[in-house]
Parts: C-alpha cells; sequence; structure tokens
C-alpha cells in the first residue's frame, strides 16, 4: 500500500480507526465522509464543500502545489442514534408494581 500511495494510485482516508483505509485516488472526484463513531459505518458524501472551490485560492496565497485536502465527520449514524433514543426511552418507563 505504501508504493501505491508513493505512486499516488492510492490516498491514506482518516477514519480514526486502528488500521489505515485507502481510497483510489481520482483527480477528477474528491470524497469526504460521514463515519459513526457507534458503529463504524462510512459514508461517502455526495456534494461538495466550500473548502473544495478554495483549494484554488489557498494555493496560490500560500504558494503550494499539487494541494488536496481530507474532511471527514465523526457522529452517529440515524440507526445508531434511534438505537440509543429506544433504549432510553425504554429504560425510563415505568416498571409495573
Amino acid at each position: 500500500m505504501i508504493l501505491l500511495e508513493n505512486l499516488k494510485l492510492v490516498h491514506k482516508v482518516n477514519l480514526r480507526r486502528s488500521c489505515s483505509y485507502y481510497e483510489l485516488t481520482n483527480p477528477s472526484k474528491h470524497q469526504d465522509h460521514l463515519v459513526c463513531t457507534q458503529c463504524g459505518k462510512v459514508v461517502t458524501l455526495e456534494m461538495s464543500f466550500p473548502v473544495t472551490e478554495l483549494r484554488g485560492e489557498i494555493a496560490q496565497k500560500y504558494g503550494f502545489t499539487g494541494l488536496h485536502h481530507s474532511l471527514e465527520f465523526f457522529g452517529w449514524c440515524p440507526e445508531c442514534t434511534a438505537a440509543v433514543n429506544a433504549a432510553t426511552e425504554a429504560a425510563a418507563q415505568p416498571v409495573p408494581a
């Protein structure tokens, strides 16, 4: 994987895991992610972010070339949120006497 990364065919993705994750490098398409901190589910975001649009301006202002970025959001997915809410509601129910 290190050789593929050095050849810029893949790039490492920060998913806050104990092992490394890589994606194929595609200069025409950048991928950002949502990561569930409960179950580990990863969702690829299908939208652009202002940082992508600012990349050229940032590169020019600071004199960098070959600029790229990594953007990951961390939180709870809908399924984990629903499970926690259900468990909380069940715990709040009065116990029959």
